[in-house]
Order: structure tokens, then C-alpha cells, then sequence
């Protein structure tokens, strides 16, 4: 009897703990008292992100454009780089809290949430506000135990966000802020020349330099002499990966005459275009624009941007000597 009765308690006590667990795992709280995403938004829907800056007294407008991305400030706009959009876009369905800082009006000032002191993003679909996040300031913590050995004792970075509707301000984890600049060149296409180096089969050089390079198997010729060919492998690697961040205003060289032009063709694309303007201006030394980026002006002294893509006929023979 006794047995019988003991068994019955057992399940009975089984059929309890499990029915807790079950109840523990669907309302999924797990100690968190918020919610696990601190905005949904569906980022193919996003063709706008308006960027305020109260402090600096700025707007950025990022705009989606059929499938490209262009970027507008103070009525200018410009090509944006695709590649910066994306990764901005996909931060929004990683950001999840990580903790909450505030849970009033009264504490966003202190986290620099505020509507005068945040960086605030609005994203559209169209004319429709699809979220707002105000991005604040920075938090540091050094990492402890075995966190600390894993990330060899990187400082924790937290960024402290509101989103419009909430009063709360919440952590989340990295450098969100700082993805958000206020100059905006620094959401612009900073490549100048993306080709593949095989595909490179002659290049013009017109103007001060004028000379043509050939292609001729294995080696490139100058007219009927080979060129030095540790020389052409540095030289090819510069015109086939090329950006800058350096840009100059495209007003320097209105209506003015190219100083140097070379003309780069080859099997799978089209003839790419990369002109010189020599002005006085000794920071800037040469003004670079390519066919490949139609609304970007780069300075060509800043790490010698100019003789990566201009060199002399001295040195593709192997005679001209830094």
C-alpha cells in the first residue's frame, strides 16, 4: 500500500516539475524583464535613413535609388557605398539589449538619448516611418574570467539607444554610434578602380606621359621594350584595388584641361577612364577621377595616390630609383 501510494506521489511530483519547466520555457523570460529585440524592422522594406545631428547641426539623407544607394547633405548628393548601407541596415536585426539603463524621460540626458544630444536615425519604407533609434554614448568594461582569456582582454563596448515610443534606455552591445558620422563623405563610394588585373590587356598613358603598355603573353611591353616586371605586378595590383577617402571638390577642375589620362582595356569590361588635373594646392598635388566613380574627386599627394597610377616610363623599365 505504502509503495502504491509513494508512486503516486513521484508522478505526481513529476507531472508538476515538468508542467513548471514547460511554463518556464514558453514565457521565455529567463530573469529578462524586456523585450529581446528592441526594434523589427524588415530592412528590404527600408528605402530611406534620415540621420540627425543636433549637436553639429546636421542631417545626412541616405537614399535608396532602384537598387543603389545615394547620399545627400546641405543639397548636394552623391554615389554611396553600397557595402557601408548594408552593413548599417544589417545592424538592426542583430541589435538586441543587453541590459536596461533608464527607465524614464529624466535619465536621457545622462545617456546622451536626448533629443538635442543623440545621433537619431529614422528609417522609411517610402513615406512611412518604419523606426526611430536615438544612439548615445559609450560605456567600456574589461571583460572578467573566462570572457577576459577569450577576448584577451578586450574592453566590453556598449552603446546606450532609445527608440521613439520608449522611454527606456537600453545597452547593446558595440560601437553603434560611431557608424553614424556627421561629415558625409564618410558615407560615399571611396573606390576609384575595381577590375581584375587578368582581365588588363593594354593601358594609354596621354598627356604629360605618352606612351601605350601592351600586353604580349606573359610580359608587357613598351613599345619594343619589356617592362620590368616585378614593377607591372605592384602597378597592376594598384589599378585593379583602389579607394580613397580624400575627396576634393570637383569645382577645382571645371571645364579644365586633363594634365595626365590613362585609358585602361582589356577582355570583360569596358574601357575605364582615369584622369589627372595638376594643381597648385601642394596637400592636394593632383586632382584623380575615374570613369568607374562619376561623382568622386580624390586628392592625389595623400598616400601618393598620383604615382601609384602614374608612373614614368623610367620606372615600368626598372631604371627610376626611390
Amino acid at each position: 500500500m505504502f509503495k502504491k501510494l509513494n508512486a503516486k506521489i513521484l508522478i505526481v511530483v513529476i507531472l508538476i516539475l515538468g508542467g513548471l519547466l514547460l511554463i518556464s520555457e514558453f514565457t521565455g523570460k529567463k530573469d529578462r524583464s524586456f523585450a529581446s529585440e528592441l526594434i523589427a524592422v524588415d530592412t528590404a522594406q527600408v528605402t530611406a535613413l534620415q540621420i540627425d545631428f543636433p549637436k553639429e547641426a546636421k542631417s545626412i539623407s541616405l537614399q535608396r535609388q532602384g537598387a543603389y544607394w545615394q547620399v545627400e547633405s546641405e543639397g548636394k548628393q552623391y554615389q554611396a557605398d553600397q557595402q557601408m548601407i548594408k552593413r548599417l541596415l544589417a545592424a538592426y536585426v542583430l541589435m538586441k539589449p543587453d541590459r536596461v539603463a533608464a527607465t524614464t524621460s529624466e535619465k536621457w540626458e545622462a545617456f546622451e538619448v536626448g533629443d538635442s544630444s543623440a545621433a537619431a536615425v529614422t528609417l522609411k519604407g517610402g513615406e512611412k516611418v518604419l523606426g526611430k533609434v536615438y544612439y548615445g554614448k559609450l560605456a567600456f568594461s574589461q571583460p572578467t574570467g573566462n570572457q577576459q582569456m577569450m577576448r584577451q582582454q578586450q574592453p566590453d563596448v556598449k552603446t546606450f539607444v532609445r527608440v521613439a515610443g520608449d522611454e527606456h534606455v537600453y545597452a547593446v552591445e558595440g560601437f553603434l554610434k560611431s557608424s553614424y558620422q556627421p561629415d558625409v563623405d564618410s558615407y560615399r563610394n571611396k573606390q576609384l578602380l575595381q577590375l581584375n588585373q587578368a582581365d588588363i590587356s593594354s593601358i594609354r598613358f596621354e598627356g604629360s606621359l605618352n606612351f601605350d603598355l601592351q600586353k604580349q603573353e606573359n610580359s608587357w611591353m613598351l613599345g619594343d621594350l619589356e617592362v620590368d616586371s616585378a614593377f607591372m605586378v605592384s602597378y597592376l595590383r594598384n589599378l585593379s584595388r583602389q579607394n580613397s577617402s580624400n575627396f576634393v571638390d570637383q569645382s577645382l577642375v571645371d571645364e579644365k584641361p586633363f594634365t595626365d589620362k590613362i585609358t585602361i582595356s582589356g577582355s570583360n569590361f569596358n574601357p575605364v577612364e582615369v584622369s589627372a588635373w595638376a594643381v597648385s594646392d601642394t596637400l592636394i598635388g593632383h586632382i584623380i577621377h575615374t570613369s568607374q566613380n562619376s561623382d568622386g574627386y580624390f586628392g592625389g599627394a595623400k598616400n601618393d595616390l598620383y604615382k601609384k597610377l602614374f608612373p614614368t616610363q623610367e620606372a615600368l623599365l626598372g631604371f627610376e630609383v626611390d
